[in-house]
This record gives C-alpha cells, sequence and structure tokens, in this order.
C-alpha cells in the first residue's frame, strides 16, 4: 500500500507529491513542459522526480531538506496501512526514517537498541510499538543494578 500527500511549497509557488510505502519513498511533481515534437504546445510531464529513495538504516543526506515531508507522509501512511489491514498487521520501518510523533511514543532504550542491533522498528495500529523479543530477552538478561 502506498499514501501520498500533496505539499505545497510557498518559496517556489509549486505542490509537490510525497509518496511513500513500507520500503521507499519519491517526491516528485506534475509540472508542464514543451512538447518537444515541436508543435509550441504543453504536455503534462507525469513525472517530474526530485527525490527517490529506498529506506535503508540511516538517512541520506540528500534528503535532509526532504525530511520533514517525508516523516509527515510516513506518519500518514503507517496510520492508514495499520487501520486498513487490522489489528493482527505491524508496519516496519528502520529507526532512523521513524516520524517524530510515533519517536516520542517509544522508549530512546528502546529505539537504541534496534539501530545497534540492526532492526526495524514495528508499529501497530495507533501508532503502539512493538516491542521485539530478542529486546525483552536481553532486557531480562541483564544484572539489577545494585544500590
Amino acid at each position: 500500500m502506498a499514501a501520498t500527500a500533496k505539499i505545497y511549497l510557498p518559496d517556489l509557488n509549486k505542490s509537490v507529491w510525497v509518496n511513500c510505502t513500507d520500503e521507499s519513498v519519491s517526491i516528485g511533481s506534475a509540472d508542464c513542459m514543451w512538447n518537444e515534437a515541436g508543435s509550441d504546445s504543453l504536455e503534462r510531464e507525469v513525472h517530474v522526480i526530485f527525490y527517490e529513495t529506498l529506506f535503508g538504516d540511516e538517512i541520506p543526506d540528500e534528503a535532509q531538506p526532504w525530511l520533514p515531508m517525508i516523516q509527515k507522509t510516513l506518519a500518514y501512511t503507517i496510520e492508514q496501512e495499520t487501520t486498513y489491514y487490522g489489528e493482527n498487521y505491524i508496519f516496519y520501518l528502520p529507526v532512523a526514517w521513524l516520524p517524530e510523533s510515533i519517536r516520542q511514543t517509544a522508549e530512546p532504550e528502546y529505539l537504541d537498541w534496534l539501530q545497534a542491533n540492526e532492526k526495524e522498528i514495528g508499529i501497530a495500529q495507533n501508532g503502539q510499538i512493538i516491542i521485539d523479543e530478542e529486546y525483552l530477552k536481553s532486557v531480562h538478561l541483564q544484572p539489577a543494578s545494585s544500590l
């Protein structure tokens, strides 16, 4: 499933379309271009891509100006997808790309553990964070600190 958000960029007087799935993001525009056949008419260019990437462990530097739009659309994508597929569905995403609204609900130690172990975070309906069983085991195996 993909979700698309239209975001207006006032500095450019242009709207862009941010398309997100659980695997990738692309940002594009549907601008008009001169017809290359020389008829002096405008043709709609279906996709003018400004940015696209597959989600990996780290956010590429070139994503930085687009990151707020990507995270906003990702939050929407997660909400729509988990609602559509129901309570047993889990949306997986690398922690680095996690929208801030969801990041605020997660334990920082858990997010650190996921990144250190190169694991993705699981998100269920209503933004519920699914805790990895390996994490739970590792927490229980650690000795309690003495006072």
